[in-house]
């Protein structure tokens, strides 16, 4: 079966959170965009990647990822995102690229059931952002056009980290939230061309 950009619902876009349908049956384009990599084993990008400096910029060990938020009673929320696909889309994963400026922002943390505003400055130009949730960031490599961020698999919380643009590959990039071990959590391809 194959997903044609027509078939894409665009309704409430947000980048990374997106339904293709096909025959009745929905699916993530996460997947369908790994047809534009040659994947690489994990446990080649741990033992011989390059590692990446990150920043931290937001933590909390608590937070506990909800099955339901207020947030999506509101009519602005409602108005924006009429098709629950992407609630349910947006509850398969656990790794999110952050959109650059706090009014894009909203309706990735919306959807998530982030109810407090998460406090974080602008994202510098130079640098590329990521919620990871329920995990705890212990690393980050590269190898190639993939980039592996090495992480505990937890029950609560999130982090925000930052990552300057020249530390990564210039083109498209696949990333993947990983264990220590190499077992693939999440995966989000970055298509920039």
């Amino acid at each position: 079966m194959s997903i044609n950009k027509k078939d894409i619902n665009n309704k409430g876009y947000i980048k990374g959170i997106n339904i293709a349908y096909d025959n009745n049956f929905e699916y993530s384009p996460r997947l369908e965009d790994l047809r534009e990599f040659r994947q690489l084993p994990i446990k080649d990008i741990l033992s011989k990647g390059n590692t990446i400096t990150f920043v931290l910029k937001t933590e909390n060990k608590d937070w506990i990822r909800p099955i339901y938020s207020k947030k999506w009673e509101d009519p602005l929320f409602k108005e924006r995102f009429s098709d629950p696909s992407i609630l349910v889309e947006a509850a398969m994963h656990r790794l999110f690229e952050l959109p650059a400026g706090a009014s894009l922002s909203f309706p990735l943390y919306a959807s998530l059931g982030l109810d407090d505003f998460i406090t974080e400055t602008e994202l510098p130009e130079n640098y590329i952002g990521f919620l990871i949730i329920n995990s705890k960031i212990k690393n980050i490599k590269a190898l190639d056009k993939q980039v592996a961020i090495i992480a505990e698999p937890d029950r609560s919380g999130y982090q925000i980290i930052w990552i300057k643009r020249s530390e990564l590959p210039v083109d498209n990039l696949l990333i993947s939230l990983v264990t220590p071990d190499g077992y693939e959590i999440d995966y989000l391809p970055i298509l920039t061309k």
